[in-house]
């Protein structure tokens, strides 16, 4: 199976659009957000299996965190499957996420087939995945041009880890020429959100100047918030003071970012969790982040 990366990684967050007007799942939300799985389960159950689609999506969310119930991905998908064959782009795309990690049996390439639906309706996590699929040849023939696509549509919808993507791109020069300003603006939108990979390898253009006006100062500043997140090498980078200071290689590529991330509570449809969701018999209750 795949590395899980960043990245939002986590999975990566499915939501629909927006809220169902019921007000059992009114009630759902509520006490979802107050850690109360058990009664969005009973809230949400019905309307479910009466067949509203974002309900549907909200039990595959409970199901595959393991909140409120025993963790249990055969029944997320069931109720993902529900949701996606209604045009949910939030269970299209959750529906392809536990397709692709095989996490209901083998590995399936239906993945893809249901994040082109979920992309069509302009789902960034979707859009996202068909990027990192493009890139990196998983089920499809490795073609950047089609992976700078489908990146470029989430990162004009503000998705970090597209933005991120199109930074190391255009820095590396792979399948454009290579071009540091662009890279530098890319970085740059994807580090004001906190991705700190983003970050540090803007701290290296500032650094060297390169793409950027070199300015040493503004290289610690975003070593510094790289560092403070948790890396050893961005925290030496963050003693950098001078520049005969030895740089720091920068990073040779970017992980892939965290794939799976769930949650029913209504709002963006691609905001990112903060741990990936792994199999698990129990798991831990998530917070809303």
């Amino acid at each position: 199976m795949r590395a899980l990366g960043a990245i939002s990684g986590a999975l990566i967050l499915a939501l629909a659009l927006a809220c169902p007007a019921a007000a059992d799942f009114a009630a759902g939300r509520a006490a979802y957000a107050a850690g109360d799985y058990a009664a969005a389960l009973e809230q949400w159950l019905a309307p479910g299996e009466a067949g509203e689609a974002a309900a549907q999506f909200a039990l595959g969310t409970l199901y595959v965190n393991g909140e409120g119930v025993e963790q249990d991905f055969d029944e997320a998908l069931l109720w993902f499957e529900k949701a996606a064959e209604q045009g949910h782009a939030g269970g299209q795309y959750n529906l392809g996420l536990i397709l692709d990690q095989g996490w209901a049996g083998m590995p399936d390439s239906a993945a893809a087939a249901w994040w082109r639906k979920a992309a069509a309706q302009a789902h960034a996590g979707a859009q996202y995945q068909l990027g990192l699929q493009n890139k990196h040849g998983w089920g499809v023939e490795a073609y950047m041009g089609e992976a700078m696509r489908w990146y470029r549509q989430a990162a004009e919808q503000n998705y970090a880890s597209a933005q991120y993507n199109l930074g190391l791109i255009y820095a590396n020069g792979r399948g454009v020429k290579p071009d540091t300003a662009e890279a530098a603006g890319w970085y740059r939108k994807a580090a004001d959100q906190g991705f700190i990979k983003a970050a540090y390898n803007l701290g290296v253009f500032y650094f060297k100047g390169d793409g950027v006006e070199e300015d040493h100062g503004e290289a610690v500043r975003l070593y510094r918030q790289a560092a403070e997140r948790g890396h050893t090498a961005r925290r030496r980078s963050a003693a950098i003071s001078t520049p005969r200071t030895t740089l720091p290689a920068c990073m040779r590529s970017a992980s892939a970012p965290t794939r799976i991330s769930f949650s029913p509570i209504c709002g963006p449809p691609w905001r990112p969790m903060k741990r990936p969701i792994m199999p698990n018999k129990t798991a831990p209750a998530s917070p809303i982040a």
